[in-house]
């Protein structure tokens, strides 16, 4: 089920509900598929008042909830008219507080959204990194090879996305702050343009064996750190044989963290699809990107269109105007009530230590990192998904509960944070808009994980904390950290021990239930597995449906990957980690 196609992460949260209402039963997908992307805010609401028997009691829909609770529905046509009715009632009770967001709000030069302050932050920190490149490489085999159609489809594409020819740089005039540019593509030329080709032997080769060599030449290439004030924040690669034959062929795209995230992702890999298949087919490819471009510039100039500088002032102006001071309160009772979250002791292997990081550090063994790729049997899959569904969570609940009990086993403690990325991607007009616009939630469940604990209660507490914060989620991250540090007597009380929170202070694992794309046109390419360079946190549990080479399109297995620092863990013993993990 799919929130009108809202935030892929809030998505998972909600795509197995059903509602019983005695004989009848109603399907929340199709009744969430009627709304409006820009009330989705008010949908979580709804399904928590719904779903649960303890809510806020000063929240607007409180005082509806008993006529919904004992409404006896028997149509969905019925059900959907009477949520409208409290949609529109509750915007209209929402519009004195609330800030719209429209196209035109932003200049070309203009402040960074709270997402990219905090990842240009962490950039010019270690400027040599590279562990917020996002690399993805695509192996055709069915798909002729046109450097000429392929080039076109990637300059379409920057001209298409502004946040694909953003510069990020600091205005010495006004006190050093951050600050966004936007680029015409010509812009992007010569020393700065974005498609590259790599010729490989490796390609004159069909069996499997070469695909890791193969993925080992991308990981080199793709290894470069991006100069975010000069270049475009995008890299393509189009890995050729020698011969430059038709096939096979691989396509390596490098994106920086500040221009993308996963919804990002899968904007940028359709429309790569949908380009490039017509400029294969044209008859004058660079008159057909012309076309684009022109198309573009006229509708950036009518101001027809929302765009990603529009959201970050509009962001930071409900910021600013206390709309979201209810959000803020939320997130520190949840951060604070029980005390400040304490600091996760993971048991690191003999040895290994992070020592005290300085921030204008160089890049060093602090942020190399692994990876472990693991995957469910297919029966097992199937049994778990069925338990979640019969408790009315989803697989991302179900997932994230097991990853509770397992962090709780290994670290013997009972109170801790994980960090969850949601999208941010609530209104309507972003859902076509490229950018970076993922909030982090930090889920601190504050009940006892104990693996003798009765499990489906225990998913329930965690449905509870995932609602509850999704429904909080617009504040972002940034100022709510901004908050807890202002408001604690020290910044030790906030952030605990300096030399041992080394990624971040709050949390030290995340969490993310990443969705695939498993559209027809997956049958012409296969993804490549790529070496791990880096690692964020301590540990990151990353948990998705993969169709694997040579498998039909639909069918597909739950696949794991857990990131770690080599400098905490060895990968034996992240092994063992994920090998307890499929076992719980």
């Amino acid at each position: 089920m799919h929130l009108a196609a809202a935030k892929e992460d809030a998505v998972s949260i909600h795509d197995t509900f059903s509602i019983e209402r005695n004989e009848n039963a109603v399907d929340v997908a199709a009744l969430t598929r009627a709304l409006d992307a820009g009330q989705v805010d008010v949908a979580v609401h709804w399904l928590q008042l719904l779903l649960m028997e303890s809510g806020d009691q000063d929240h607007p829909l409180t005082k509806r909830r008993k006529t919904i609770k004992h409404t006896r529905v028997r149509r969905l046509k019925t059900l959907q008219n009477a949520v409208a009715q409290m949609l529109r009632d509750y915007d209209k009770d929402r519009e004195e507080d609330s800030l719209t967001l429209r196209p035109g709000l932003a200049t070309a030069v203009c402040e960074l959204s709270y997402s990219q302050l905090q990842m240009f932050a962490l950039q010019r920190m270690r400027p040599s990194s590279t562990a917020y490149n996002v690399v993805r490489a695509l192996q055709f085999t069915d798909v002729p090879l046109d450097l000429a159609a392929l080039e076109s489809a990637c300059n379409a594409l920057v001209a298409k996305h502004e946040a694909l020819r953003t510069c990020f740089d600091v205005d010495a005039s006004a006190g050093a702050q951050p600050r966004q540019i936007v680029h015409p593509l010509s812009h992007f030329q010569g020393e700065l343009g974005v498609f590259r080709v790599v010729q490989s032997e490796l390609l004159t080769l069909l069996d499997s064996s070469s695909d890791a060599e193969l993925a080992a030449v991308v990981a080199k290439v793709a290894d470069e750190p991006f100069d975010l004030a000069r270049q475009a924040p995008i890299r393509v690669y189009a890995v050729v044989s020698p011969e430059q034959s038709s096939t096979p062929w691989v396509l390596a795209v490098v994106l920086h963290h500040i221009a993308t995230d996963a919804a990002s992702s899968q904007l940028f890999w359709n429309d790569f699809h949908t380009l490039y298949d017509r400029f294969l087919h044209s008859e004058n490819a660079m008159v057909s990107t012309a076309e684009v471009i022109r198309q573009l510039e006229v509708e950036a100039s009518s101001g027809s269109r929302v765009t990603y500088r529009d959201f970050a002032v509009w962001q930071r102006s409900r910021m600013r105007s206390g709309v979201l001071a209810p959000a803020l309160q939320y997130w520190m009772q949840q951060l604070t009530e029980s005390g400040a979250p304490p600091l996760l002791e993971l048991p690191f292997d003999s040895g290994s230590t992070i020592a005290s990081v300085e921030l204008n550090a160089p890049e060093s063994s602090t942020t190399k990192g692994d990876v472990v790729v693991f995957r469910s049997a297919p029966t097992l899959q199937k049994a778990f998904s069925a338990l979640c569904h019969a408790q009315g969570a989803s697989m991302f609940m179900g997932l994230l509960a097991v990853f509770y009990l397992l962090i709780g086993r290994l670290s013997g403690q009972q109170d801790f944070v994980i960090g969850a990325p949601s999208s941010g991607r609530g209104l309507a007009d972003l859902q076509d808009v490229m950018g970076y616009f993922v909030n982090t939630l930090p889920l601190r469940l504050g009940v006892k994980c104990s693996e003798d604990a009765d499990f489906t209660e225990f998913l329930f507490s965690v449905r509870e904390v995932v609602l509850g914060a999704y429904n909080h989620m617009e504040i972002p991250f940034h100022k709510v950290l901004e908050h807890l540090r202002a408001t604690a007597q020290s910044d030790r009380d906030v952030v605990g021990d300096a030399e041992r929170r080394w990624q971040h202070p709050l949390f030290q694992i995340m969490f993310s239930w990443e969705h695939s794309d498993d559209s027809s046109d997956s049958k012409k390419y296969v993804e490549l597995s790529l070496p791990h360079q880096s690692a964020k946190f301590d540990l990151m549990l990353s948990m998705r449906y993969r169709r694997l080479k040579g498998a039909a399109v639909g069918d597909r297995v739950l696949e794991g990957s857990m990131e770690f620092p080599t400098a905490r863990f060895t990968r034996d013993t992240v092994e063992r980690f994920t090998g307890y993990y499929l076992t719980f």
